[in-house]
């Protein structure tokens, strides 16, 4: 976590009080296909879209 908040700090974006953290994955490794498309739902913090094209 210190190297993130490092990193951060080198690239504009320093952490704040209130940032969440995800440290390492929250499911297996999967292969990309492009026009794949997926969606993440994590209770309480919201969901995330994205679509792979190629």
């Amino acid at each position: 976590t210190l190297w993130l908040a490092r990193k951060m700090v080198a690239v504009g974006r320093p952490l704040k009080k209130g940032d969440l953290v995800l440290s390492g994955a929250l499911g297996p490794m999967v292969t990309v296909e492009p026009g794949a498309a997926y969606q993440c739902r994590i209770s309480g913090l919201g969901s995330v879209h994205v679509n792979f094209s190629g």
